[in-house]
């Protein structure tokens, strides 16, 4: 009879420490799914005239709408934190210097990897027959958060004069302006904020090979986006990033997306994958042509 329990609870053990097992490697995999968004810093566009408040945190939720949209990060602003979510409207404006010294320290404390910011530099109005026209210029910055370098800007500017007026009110007509911008916004974010993945196989095929990355729906990964694989090396301390190759996204399947390449780079390729003294990184690229990526 003792044995027969010793053995129950043997086996209770065996399958209380199996569960812990499985449990602790569900986990691993929940935290490497999200460890694949990249979380940043937004913080508020400052206006250098005060009373474009509105026009100022307008373009600001539009930039957090982009990386919202894109699924591939995770944005930090100052409604996340309630010692700057309190200011509303003009007060943002006369407070922004604090708030985005808020958004930087939590951004560091939090791993954020970019810190993300600008100025909106002009706004104008003017009044046509069927409603507002807008005119307005902006910059965007993005800056390491570890080290504060400024790692890219660029400045929107309006575009070609319209014949049809923007919208029936200044806000709707700024909204028109910054919308014919979101493409060209998004491609920015992309060049300069590199979403990295890994190359899970390269898969074999009469054509060429497939490569599979670990990044899909859930990463807002769609049919048409595309990324580069580097070979990277570091000489006298810096980093070195050679193109290997580019390649299109054909198909999603899940939380896999999956691409091809032709038959003249695969035994390149295949060879790189498996040196282990090779480093190689998986980035997404900016895409020109792809209108699903920034949806207007």
């Amino acid at each position: 009879h003792q044995m027969k329990m010793k053995t129950q609870t043997l086996k209770m053990k065996n399958t209380i420490l199996f569960l812990i097992v499985i449990l602790s490697i569900s986990s691993g995999i929940s935290q490497n799914s999200k460890n694949k968004k990249t979380t940043i810093g937004l913080t508020t566009f400052e206006a250098l005239d005060e009373k474009n408040y509105r026009e100022a945190e307008l373009l600001t939720e539009t930039v957090k709408e982009l990386f919202v949209e894109s699924k591939r990060y995770i944005p930090l602003d100052r409604t996340t934190y309630a010692e700057t979510a309190k200011y509303k409207e003009i007060e943002v404006q006369k407070n922004v210097s604090f708030i985005n010294g808020v958004v930087a320290k939590q951004g560091l404390q939090k791993g954020a990897k970019y810190l993300i910011g600008g100025k909106l530099t002009a706004v104008e109005y003017a009044d046509m027959k069927n409603g507002i026209d807008c005119k307005l210029s902006f910059s965007i910055n993005i800056s390491s958060v570890e080290t504060g370098e400024l790692m890219a800007s660029e400045t929107f500017t309006p575009g070609p004069i319209s014949i049809s007026a923007d919208g029936i009110d200044e806000i709707s007509a700024m909204s028109t302006q910054i919308n014919l911008l979101r493409n060209k916004i998004g491609n920015f974010i992309i060049a300069n904020t590199p979403f990295s993945v890994e190359i899970i196989q390269l898969e074999k095929t009469k054509k060429g090979a497939n490569i599979l990355i670990n990044v899909g729906v859930d990463e807002g990964v769609e049919k048409g986006n595309r990324f580069a694989i580097y070979k990277v090396s570091s000489i006298a301390g810096l980093t070195r990033k050679q193109e290997i190759i580019k390649f299109s996204i054909d198909e999603v399947q899940g939380g896999i997306s999956v691409g091809g390449i032709k038959k003249n780079m695969v035994d390149e390729l295949d060879q790189l994958i498996n040196d282990p003294n090779v480093e190689l990184s998986c980035e997404e690229i900016e895409c020109k042509i792809c209108f699903n990526k920034f949806k207007i």
